[in-house]
């Protein structure tokens, strides 16, 4: 387990499990949807999140293009 700090918050990760997990998601909530407003943010996902939350969930093994609600 490995651990990062960000701001006053400790994050506690796995990211071997957490990398497992999402390979075992097809794809994100905004595909199983299928509305126009799910899929508007599917094609629009990699410029929604910030460049630096998408390198925290990189690292902590998190796949940015399979969100869930």
């Amino acid at each position: 387990m490995d651990e990062i700090q960000s701001g006053d918050q400790i994050i506690a990760y796995d990211r071997s499990r957490t990398t497992g997990a999402y390979s075992a998601v097809l794809s994100g909530d905004a595909e199983r949807c299928g509305c126009l407003y799910c899929l508007n943010f599917a094609a629009q996902r990699s410029s929604v999140y910030p460049d630096a939350f998408r390198r925290l969930l990189a690292q902590i093994g998190i796949d940015a293009q399979k969100e869930g609600e």
